[in-house]
């Protein structure tokens, strides 16, 4: 089945056509349009994430969840703008986990602190991550991508500096001593639509995000993040199976939904409750196993745990690759 963001929408739609409003749920908040600010364009996993868990949040509050693209330096552009809004519960944000991860390393000064700026209220897993090669490379695996790299240039796409497809790139180079380009795009849509054009040789991402390509026949996945395959694409072996065991291709990507800091313990909590929530029912179910997504997301608390957990191997990454910034 092809699945396309006009799909996925539609799908996020009948979804919240079939919620129910929480009668009492809050009585003060809220009582206008809820904001969340998308970090990265349309037709990324950010932005369906955002749209299909603010679908199910709009209708349990009673509330229009407007979502607004505000893309740029791998998210720092939304992050300055939601920090300078009022911790109201009216103006959040959908991001990766780079904003507050490496980018705290990445920039030598950053316009928000990643530690006291946010409200952090739910993460939502991205899967397992493919790297996915032009059909024109004729590479079939990890190995062949290294030989392909020694005789041809070979341009690396990836989203955002420090997100994981950076990383990737640089890590593969200094594995294999090659020298593949990374090449930055401002979120994933565009970075698909050049590797099928075969403007760029290969890229990594989210397996939604990369769907149309492999379903095209233009781009082939070739390795898969963790340590097991990928339900949805079976047949491609993980980096590990391939003789790289660097903890880069084991890191845990997500994407998050935050709020300014100050945001009130109840506003917090009630809409961490309903991303849960929104995972557990059939419709979202749906969508993340369409998606080859195995877990759904986390509250508040279980999103404290994970950033805590992964923010020392990813900055640690970080400096071993030489990214990080001098202070």
């Amino acid at each position: 089945m092809r699945i396309t963001r006009r799909s996925l929408l539609n799908t996020a739609a009948a979804f919240a056509s079939t919620a129910f409003a929480v009668p009492g749920l809050a009585q003060q908040w809220p009582t206008r349009s809820i904001k969340i600010l998308s970090a990265y364009p349309p037709g990324g996993l950010v932005d369906l994430f955002a749209r299909a868990y603010g679908a199910h949040i709009s209708v349990r509050l009673g509330q229009p969840v407007l979502i607004e693209n505000r893309p740029g330096a791998s998210g720092i552009v939304a992050a300055q703008a939601m920090i300078q809004a009022p911790p109201d519960g009216y103006t959040l944000m959908a991001t990766l986990s780079s904003a507050l991860i490496s980018n705290r390393v990445l920039y030598e000064t950053l316009p928000y602190d990643p530690d006291k700026d946010f409200s952090l209220i739910s993460s939502m897993s991205t899967g397992q991550l493919p790297l996915i090669v032009h059909k024109s490379t004729g590479v079939t695996n990890l190995a062949e991508l290294a030989q392909y790299a020694r005789s041809h240039p070979v341009n690396f796409g990836n989203f955002g500096q420090g997100t994981y497809g950076h990383l990737a790139t640089l890590e593969l180079n200094r594995h294999f001593g090659i020298q593949m380009e990374p090449v930055q795009y401002r979120g994933e849509a565009p970075m698909w639509k050049d590797l099928a054009a075969g403007i760029i040789q290969c890229a990594t991402g989210t397996y939604p995000g990369a769907i149309s390509v492999i379903q095209s026949g233009e781009g082939r996945a070739i390795a898969m993040t963790h340590d097991r395959r990928m339900k949805r694409l079976p047949d491609v072996p993980t980096y590990l199976e391939q003789g790289l065991p660097s903890r880069t291709f084991q890191l845990k990507t997500f994407v998050c939904l935050v709020g300014p800091a100050g945001m009130s313990e109840a506003m917090i909590k009630t809409l961490s409750r309903l991303a849960v929530e929104a995972g557990e029912t059939e419709q979202m179910k749906a969508i993340l196993d369409t998606f080859g997504i195995e877990e759904a997301a986390t509250d508040d608390e279980a999103f404290k745990r994970l950033l805590a957990e992964e923010t020392g191997p990813w900055t640690e990454l970080v400096r071993s690759l030489g990214l990080a910034a001098s202070r």
